[in-house]
């Protein structure tokens, strides 16, 4: 897979693309995010009520964000306004226990 993120809040570079992203069309995604504010952060011990874990995750609102979206052979110029999103999966603990 070729995907990575470039760059730290304000600005960062997210370019996503791999086989595994869409069974049905080539997919490229290159996006620029501009961040007029901090994250917004959140902890939460209680994913899902049965869960022995905890989740944190943060949240860029109201980013700037230019780039393009190329599906198979049709290239998207995007601009507007998006969120950039994170949660970090690795922290749940008894996530996937049965």
């Amino acid at each position: 897979e070729e995907s990575y993120i470039v760059g730290k809040a304000p600005n960062w570079h997210v370019h996503i693309e791999g086989d595994n992203i869409d069974a049905n069309h080539d997919l490229v995604i290159d996006l620029q995010f501009e961040s007029v504010s901090s994250p917004y952060w959140t902890y939460s011990s209680r994913l899902i009520d049965k869960s022995k874990g905890s989740i944190a995750s943060y949240v860029f609102l109201g980013c700037t964000v230019t780039g393009s979206v190329k599906i198979d052979s049709l290239n998207y110029n995007v601009f507007g306004s998006g969120h950039h999103e994170h949660a970090d999966l690795r922290t749940i603990q008894g996530f996937m226990e049965s």
